[in-house]
């Protein structure tokens, strides 16, 4: 009887000894799945985080060649301010033109051992920014260095001084190790212009050639003409 005792103490240890019957609880919180955790998180109809203007920030839509995605930029101004694109003013309305309001962005890259980027800057004001500032067209001139003089702001403000570049729809940036944009152009095949669109998709590409903006200027007006009607002919 004794041992009878003892082995049923033994089992009422390990299985419990309520004779009530046993109710599932209620957890505090459903336990988050990788599923749900992302259902939880996520706002309906918002724009996923790092996209702006419907640009892409996945790594796998970007790419150099026309046709493809442009990788978002980061860079500094004259005046060590950021600038990024996309910004702002690629989200707004096409149909009003201003300088706060682009359909197209130019960027011109060129370095201060570049005598074909020099002369390219001279035409910048006469037969880009000022001629398309009406048309929604902003241009960005990135000052590269890879040689020559130390890219810093003193030598960015006087290039920008030098060549009369300080217009309402004109920036001018840094890329002093050429990480951002190196990547558009073989090494040392400079000037290289890029057209790029409001969403980010890249509209025409040339480098290693001077072409005194003639290339540029044609694909912007055939891109106006195609897209809002304007410079046709």
């Amino acid at each position: 009887m004794k041992m009878l005792m003892v082995g049923a103490l033994t089992l009422c240890l390990a299985w419990g000894c309520d004779d009530s019957e046993e109710t599932p609880s209620t957890p505090d919180a459903t336990p988050m799945t990788d599923a749900s955790a992302g259902d939880a998180m996520s706002t309906p109809d918002a724009e996923p985080e790092g996209l702006l203007c419907g640009w892409s920030d996945d790594e796998f839509d970007w790419g150099v060649m026309i046709g493809r995605n442009m990788r978002p930029l980061a860079l500094a101004r004259c005046d060590g301010s950021e600038f990024t694109m996309p910004h702002a003013g690629m989200c707004t309305s096409t149909d009003a033109v201003d300088t706060e309001n682009v359909r197209f962005s130019v960027l011109i890259m060129s370095a201060g051992w570049c005598a074909p980027c020099r002369r390219e800057s001279e035409m910048l004001s006469e037969f880009l920014t000022d001629v398309y500032k009406a048309h929604g067209v902003e241009v960005i001139q990135v000052l590269t260095a890879t040689e020559g003089p130390e890219l810093d702001q003193a030598y960015c403000e006087a290039w920008e001084s030098t060549y009369d570049l300080a217009r309402p729809n004109f920036t001018m940036l840094m890329d002093p190790g050429n990480t951002q944009t190196g990547r558009y152009f073989p090494a040392g095949s400079l000037p290289a212009n890029l057209i790029v669109d409001n969403s980010g998709i890249i509209q025409f590409r040339e480098y290693g050639a001077e072409t005194r903006l003639t290339s540029v200027t044609n694909r912007l007006d055939e891109l106006l003409c195609e897209n809002y009607m304007e410079r046709c002919g």
